[in-house]
Protein backbone atom coordinates (compact mmCIF):
# COMPACT_ATOMS: atom_id res chain seq x y z
CA UNK A 1 0.00 0.00 0.00
CA UNK A 2 1.44 3.24 -1.07
CA UNK A 3 1.96 5.44 2.43
CA UNK A 4 0.09 8.34 3.25
CA UNK A 5 1.52 11.81 2.86
CA UNK A 6 1.19 14.15 4.86
CA UNK A 7 -0.19 17.67 4.19
CA UNK A 8 2.60 20.51 3.98
CA UNK A 9 0.49 23.01 6.23
CA UNK A 10 1.84 26.18 8.51
CA UNK A 11 1.02 23.78 11.49
CA UNK A 12 3.60 21.37 9.86
CA UNK A 13 6.19 23.46 9.27
CA UNK A 14 6.34 25.61 12.35
CA UNK A 15 6.06 21.92 14.40
CA UNK A 16 8.91 20.97 12.74
CA UNK A 17 10.84 24.08 13.14
CA UNK A 18 10.28 23.68 16.30
CA UNK A 19 11.73 19.92 16.36
CA UNK A 20 14.58 21.57 15.46
CA UNK A 21 15.25 23.92 18.51
CA UNK A 22 14.01 21.19 20.61
CA UNK A 23 16.98 18.78 19.46
CA UNK A 24 19.04 21.70 19.17
CA UNK A 25 20.12 21.41 16.04
CA UNK A 26 19.39 25.13 15.96
CA UNK A 27 21.91 25.51 17.94
CA UNK A 28 24.86 25.06 15.35
CA UNK A 29 24.98 28.30 13.86
CA UNK A 30 25.85 26.57 10.46
CA UNK A 31 23.63 23.98 9.87
CA UNK A 32 21.20 25.53 7.92
CA UNK A 33 21.83 27.48 5.05
CA UNK A 34 20.53 30.53 3.47
CA UNK A 35 18.40 28.30 0.97
CA UNK A 36 16.85 27.06 4.43
CA UNK A 37 15.45 29.93 5.46
CA UNK A 38 14.23 30.99 2.20
CA UNK A 39 12.35 28.04 1.36
CA UNK A 40 11.09 27.55 4.84
CA UNK A 41 9.72 31.52 4.29
CA UNK A 42 8.05 31.44 0.79
CA UNK A 43 6.52 27.89 2.57
CA UNK A 44 5.08 29.96 4.93
CA UNK A 45 4.34 32.44 3.16
CA UNK A 46 2.24 30.47 0.79
CA UNK A 47 0.53 28.87 3.92
CA UNK A 48 -0.50 32.60 5.19
CA UNK A 49 -3.53 32.53 2.89
CA UNK A 50 -4.98 29.57 4.54
CA UNK A 51 -4.18 30.66 7.96
CA UNK A 52 -5.49 33.97 7.40
CA UNK A 53 -8.83 32.75 5.68
CA UNK A 54 -8.88 30.30 9.20
CA UNK A 55 -9.10 33.52 11.36
CA UNK A 56 -11.33 35.75 9.16
CA UNK A 57 -13.68 32.10 10.13
CA UNK A 58 -12.58 32.60 13.86
CA UNK A 59 -13.34 36.43 14.01
CA UNK A 60 -16.60 35.95 12.10
CA UNK A 61 -17.55 33.25 14.68
CA UNK A 62 -16.51 35.69 17.59
CA UNK A 63 -18.62 38.55 15.81
CA UNK A 64 -21.47 35.53 15.87
CA UNK A 65 -21.18 35.21 20.01
CA UNK A 66 -20.96 39.15 20.66
CA UNK A 67 -24.37 38.93 18.82
CA UNK A 68 -25.79 36.59 20.50
CA UNK A 69 -24.34 37.73 24.37
CA UNK A 70 -25.51 40.99 23.51
CA UNK A 71 -29.43 39.85 22.39
CA UNK A 72 -29.81 38.18 25.50
CA UNK A 73 -28.68 41.15 27.40
CA UNK A 74 -31.74 43.37 29.21
CA UNK A 75 -29.99 46.32 28.92
CA UNK A 76 -26.61 45.83 26.33
CA UNK A 77 -23.67 47.15 27.19
CA UNK A 78 -20.65 46.43 25.10
CA UNK A 79 -17.95 47.07 27.37
CA UNK A 80 -19.84 43.91 29.05
CA UNK A 81 -20.35 42.32 25.88
CA UNK A 82 -16.30 42.44 24.95
CA UNK A 83 -15.57 41.71 28.55
CA UNK A 84 -18.17 38.47 28.34
CA UNK A 85 -16.91 37.30 24.81
CA UNK A 86 -13.46 37.20 25.99
CA UNK A 87 -14.27 34.19 28.28
CA UNK A 88 -15.49 32.19 25.55
CA UNK A 89 -13.64 29.27 23.33
CA UNK A 90 -14.68 31.26 20.20
CA UNK A 91 -12.36 34.23 21.72
CA UNK A 92 -9.74 31.98 22.39
CA UNK A 93 -9.62 30.77 18.85
CA UNK A 94 -9.55 34.04 17.20
CA UNK A 95 -6.88 35.24 19.65
CA UNK A 96 -4.41 32.16 18.92
CA UNK A 97 -5.24 31.72 15.27
CA UNK A 98 -4.42 36.08 15.11
CA UNK A 99 -0.85 35.02 16.88
CA UNK A 100 0.26 32.14 14.96
CA UNK A 101 -0.07 34.72 11.96
CA UNK A 102 2.02 36.82 13.82
CA UNK A 103 4.21 34.44 14.19
CA UNK A 104 4.82 33.40 10.88
CA UNK A 105 4.81 36.88 9.81
CA UNK A 106 7.79 37.68 11.96
CA UNK A 107 9.87 34.35 10.98
CA UNK A 108 9.48 34.97 7.52
CA UNK A 109 10.96 38.35 8.56
CA UNK A 110 13.81 36.94 10.66
CA UNK A 111 14.33 34.18 7.61
CA UNK A 112 14.96 37.21 5.45
CA UNK A 113 17.51 38.59 7.72
CA UNK A 114 19.37 35.30 8.17
CA UNK A 115 19.46 35.29 4.41
CA UNK A 116 20.84 38.92 3.81
CA UNK A 117 23.38 38.17 7.08
CA UNK A 118 24.68 34.57 5.08
CA UNK A 119 24.82 36.06 1.49
CA UNK A 120 27.01 39.20 3.47
CA UNK A 121 24.85 42.35 3.06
Amino acid sequence: MPEETKKIDADYILEQLKKGVEDKAFNDKHAYDAEFWLDTATKLNLCLYEEQNKLFLAQQKLAEKENEIYKTMEKPVMSRVKSLVETTPEWLKFKEQFVKIKNIEEFIKISKKRVDVASGF
